[in-house]
């Protein structure tokens, strides 16, 4: 017998959703549960000083931008204000 519900996502027994899709159960997550999980994901980025590192971006972004003006490639600049500004 060949098992089908590789093609419509049901099985004999199981009582299906709408449109032949299985049904999807939610789950619920405590507040608790949601803190552990995003201090969880946060461990990486600790000891990160978010205020120096958006003054190097803003430093590098500059020095671009005056290498760029040396050379003459204004359309460069201008897309790069125009990516700026969206």
């Amino acid at each position: 017998m060949i098992d089908i519900s590789i093609y419509t996502g049901r099985r004999e027994g199981v009582k299906g959703g709408v449109g032949g899709y299985p049904e999807v159960y939610e789950r619920l997550f405590s507040q608790a549960e949601v803190d552990g999980l995003v201090a969880g994901k946060l461990e990486g980025f600790t000891g990160v000083d978010v205020e120096e590192y958006r003054a190097l971006k803003v430093a590098k972004a500059q020095q671009e931008r005056v290498a760029l003006e040396k050379q003459g490639d204004f359309e460069k600049i201008l897309a790069q204000t125009v990516k700026v500004c969206d």
